[in-house]
């Protein structure tokens, strides 16, 4: 049994496994069962264990009733797929605007398999490309502006690792700014900038604070309605 928070759940499952475990139950940090599963990078394959979610007052039951003897039995069924896929990156970027200083607008292809996309992540792909039929009618356009549509982010990011593994540091020290767009159609939105990058955050934080929108600082593991950061590529 792992709580969850703090490090990330790859490290957790790594060191499971360095230590014998040949499946985790992950028990939520916060209260009630309005919790994700997470996404493990693709880099992380055969590193990772087998993982169940459960929640936080359930795994804190059997916590209490492990320290008190009893005797716990869970079974752990594995329903996989395990087979080579083809997916693909979409990049576009404007003809005009300095090439040493780039704008990058991202989001992803693909959605989970349990959902239709239309929010996760149909909403931020259409919102992007919708942005890119804007700026064809633009003129004297002063940065440049790109836009990547990554496939297989669900399947551990695999579209965005590959392309900035890619990146030589020369042309990856021309991106300035990269917002990232997923789940933009949500009812509910949080405006939560990603902390850690001082001057594009603090820049996204008072915008937002100046629209009237309740802005606040969170990290990048959360699932977010807008992203912001440097160069982090999910």
């Amino acid at each position: 049994m792992i709580k969850r928070g703090v490090c990330t759940l790859a490290e957790k499952l790594i060191l499971a496994r360095a230590h014998g475990a040949v499946a985790a139950i992950l028990y939520n940090q916060d209260p009630g069962t309005n919790y994700s599963s997470a996404t493990l990078q693709a880099e992380n394959r055969d590193k990772v264990i087998p993982t169940a979610v459960i929640p936080l007052e359930v795994g804190t039951d059997w916590k209490t009733r492990l320290a008190a003897g009893e005797e716990l039995t869970v079974t752990l069924l594995v329903d996989s797929i395990f087979e080579d896929r083809e997916t693909w990156n979409v990049i576009a970027e404007t003809k005009e605007g300095d090439a040493d200083n780039v704008i990058f607008l991202g989001a992803h292809l693909d959605s989970v398999q349990a959902g239709p996309g239309i929010n996760d992540d149909g909403s931020g792909t259409a919102g992007i490309l919708e942005i890119a039929r804007s700026f064809a009618k633009q003129k004297g356009i002063k940065n440049k502006v790109r836009f990547g549509w990554w496939g297989a982010e669900e399947s551990g990011l695999v579209g965005s690792l590959y392309y900035t593994s890619q990146l030589t540091a020369e042309e990856a020290d021309k991106i300035r700014y990269y917002f990232n767009y997923d789940m933009i159609g949500s009812p509910n939105p949080a405006y939560i900038v990603y902390e850690g990058e001082e001057i594009g955050s603090k820049k996204l934080f008072d915008y937002l604070e100046k629209a009237g929108k309740p802005a606040a600082y969170g990290y990048a593991q959360s699932k977010l309605c807008l992203l912001f950061t440097c160069l982090h590529l999910s």
